[in-house]
């Protein structure tokens, strides 16, 4: 009898024994569904935003990191630009001259964080074209790294509109209402001209090709001119925001071609004089007439 009762002791420590592995084999896989589980959940969301996809040259670039998950993100404010060059068809890294903070950005669930990137610190002169801002972010709970991409634009901001003035070389220009004016100033003898030859687009840049003509030792005509010359611009020339000019040649001018002018400079005068003299004359003869 005691024997029966041992036995089934040993049955029912057996039983409870098997009943315990069972009961800890389904609490660890509950707990590796569980972990799972919360490992999903912890998945981060992130978004980079722009306002809006074109920039004009020499503008604020400002874009937003969104936490659009349910975990904490941390970043550095460190982030890399690409340009695409549309002849390689490849993404080329921008070097940027900008010394970086080492503070960590944190982000709880639903926050942003904005950022801003001058074109002052591209190391060299921003093209117009598309780009792309590459930034790493990091999950605060999982460590998991990704990264956010967003393209933009960079467009020239010269528009039909805009006036644009300077001076090269001592020549004067202005740009307005699609044309372009040259000014050499004022000269204090006549033979000089300026003369604009023809445009060209060099990425952003307007270049205008121009000639002048000066006179040279045989004797001119003493009488102050103000050499300028305007042309209009053809429309599909007019996305710039730089003039560039561009001297194509020098003429001096020789003895006949400024006796030439001479001559008609003289002979303007002379007209000029006759206009004068006939006023007089017909003044004097109403006078005359009034005394009768």
């Amino acid at each position: 009898m005691g024997k029966i009762i041992l036995s089934k002791n040993k049955l029912c420590i057996k039983v409870l024994v098997l009943v315990l592995v069972l009961l800890s084999q389904g609490a660890f896989a509950y707990g590796e569904s569980l972990e799972a589980e919360g490992e999903k959940d912890l998945e981060p969301g992130a978004v980079l935003e722009m306002k809006t996809e074109e920039f004009e040259k020499g503008k604020e670039i400002k874009f937003d990191i969104k936490n659009v998950g349910e975990t904490e993100l941390t970043f550095a404010r460190m982030f890399e630009v690409e340009y695409y060059n549309e002849e390689s068809e490849n993404w080329e890294a921008i070097e940027l001259d900008i010394v970086w903070p080492q503070d960590m950005i944190m982000l709880l669930p639903g926050e942003s964080h904005t950022q801003t990137l001058n074109q002052d610190n591209f190391a060299q002169e921003a093209k117009k074209g598309l780009y792309r801002i590459n930034k790493d972010i990091q999950c605060f709970d999982t460590g998991k790294e990704f990264e956010l991409q967003e393209e933009f634009e960079i467009i020239p901001k010269t528009s039909k509109d805009e006036t644009i003035e300077g001076t090269q070389d001592d020549i004067t220009y202005i740009y307005k209402n699609g044309e372009l004016k040259l000014d050499w100033g004022e000269k204090n003898t006549g033979g000089y001209e300026i003369s604009i030859e023809d445009f060209s687009i060099d990425d952003d840049k307007l270049i205008v090709d121009y000639a002048l003509t000066s006179p040279g030792d045989a004797p001119v005509i003493q009488v102050i001119t103000h050499p300028t010359d305007t042309k209009t611009i053809p429309s599909e020339m007019r996305e710039f925001d730089e003039i560039e000019l561009n001297l194509l040649e020098h003429n001096k001018l020789d003895e006949e071609e400024k006796l030439d002018e001479e001559e008609k400079e003289e002979k303007e005068i002379k007209e000029e004089k006759n206009k004068l003299f006939s006023l007089i004359l017909k003044l004097f003869r109403l006078l005359s007439f009034d005394l009768k």
